[in-house]
């Protein structure tokens, strides 16, 4: 097993728990739970994660967390049960108490750390070329490539939000934008989010017809020089079935194994 340090390993497991909060996100601490809270709308605005309770406060738990978001009118909730997780029942408690497991393919995800140099070095194509986000409109570009790769129509709140996901971008440092482009064509985005211990990857997005290419492979590599240029030299994400191996092959290593539940039960009472 490499020797890959207790920080790291934790930012995979629990990312949303530990990575660098955005303007106007918040993050409430417990001792057996984190619940994170975005500020604009998302599939992962409202996250619970490393949870660490003891035998018998599982329902308790439960009915904490869900009147704490009613307070904060949030309408569901994404529940993420890390390998460390506690206690070892956790999953099948949850589900006995109405979570649902997340839709697939992103039941299950894996935690994924790259402690080493990634052997696309020197094999990336001289067609593509990634650039950092810096404008207005190349922020949209990033986000109107991840609805389409991801079938997701946006609504009028979620247009509104990429003004201001723009503005907490450029209102702190530690969250980056990348494009990737074929001639003239933005083809690829990927984001990430820098921290003291690595650079954790979110997102990161192909379009059809440009896969096969290298796109993805280039938008890893940028961010790996990134993590490298900041001595910082280990990319951390959480991959579902369909990226992880391709992110196997390029030499990341898994570190933990996450359950994902999605709870809608806020206006029940329970």
């Amino acid at each position: 097993m490499l020797d890959i340090p207790s920080p790291v390993r934790e930012l995979a497991e629990d990312t949303l728990a530990y990575a660098p909060l955005r303007a106007g996100d918040r993050r409430l601490v417990r001792p057996g739970y984190v619940v994170s809270l975005g500020l604009t709308p998302g599939p992962r605005s409202t996250v619970i994660s490393r949870l660490r309770l003891g035998p018998g406060e599982v329902a308790a738990t439960v009915a904490e967390i869900r009147a704490l978001l009613r307070a904060e009118d949030r309408k569901s909730a994404h529940w993420e049960v890390g390998s460390s997780a506690t206690p070892a029942s956790l999953a099948e408690e949850l589900t006995a108490l109405g979570l649902q497991p997340a839709a697939p393919p992103f039941q299950t995800t894996a935690g994924l750390v790259l402690p080493a140099t990634p052997p696309a070095v020197g094999t990336l194509p001289d067609t593509v070329r990634i650039t950092r986000v810096t404008t207005r409109e190349d922020f949209r570009r990033a986000q109107e490539l991840y609805w389409h790769c991801f079938n997701f129509t946006p609504d009028a709140a979620a247009q509104a939000a990429v003004e201001v996901d723009f503005r907490r971008r450029t209102a702190g440092s530690t969250w980056l934008c990348y494009l990737a482009w074929r001639g003239e064509e933005a083809v690829g985005a990927a984001d990430a989010a820098l921290t003291p211990s690595g650079v954790i990857m979110f997102g990161g997005a192909t379009l059809p017809h440009a896969r096969g290419h290298g796109v993805y492979r280039a938008l890893v590599w940028a961010r790996w020089q990134e993590a490298v240029r900041r001595g910082t030299p280990y990319l951390i994400t959480q991959a579902g079935a369909l990226s992880r191996p391709v992110l196997v092959r390029l030499g990341f290593v898994e570190t933990a194994q996450i359950r994902n539940f999605v709870d809608s039960s806020f206006d029940c009472g329970v």
